[in-house]
């Protein structure tokens, strides 16, 4: 009888509710709420930096300008490199006016 009540306490602790199966499954989901929040710690990390870097001059609020709006100081000059989108193609290269020669005109 002490042999039954045994494997059954040891049965409902490996398979039953709240047994080992559900927490390793806990660890498991525990483990990736850990890396998701150091993802998100980083995040805000990175955004503090920015907040900080805001407030503390006009050298970051300068660099924004330039690279999300373009900022062009006055003397200086304004290089702009525009990769080619792949299109339908409709001839050679002279016909389209990349042969180093303007196209010509009709």
């Amino acid at each position: 009888m002490l042999l039954v009540v045994l494997l059954s306490l040891q049965a409902m602790l490996w398979l039953g509710e709240g047994g080992a199966r559900d927490a390793e499954a806990l660890r498991a989901e525990l483990d990736e709420r850990r890396a998701a929040n150091e993802e998100l710690e980083q995040s805000i990390r990175g955004v503090q930096a920015q907040i900080g870097d805001l407030q503390s001059g006009t050298e970051a609020i300068e660099e924004r300008a330039r690279y999300e709006m373009g900022l062009v100081r006055p003397g200086e000059p304004f290089v702009q490199y525009v990769t080619p989108t792949p299109g339908p193609s409709t001839g050679s290269t002279a016909d389209r006016g990349l042969s180093g020669s303007p196209p010509k005109n009709p």
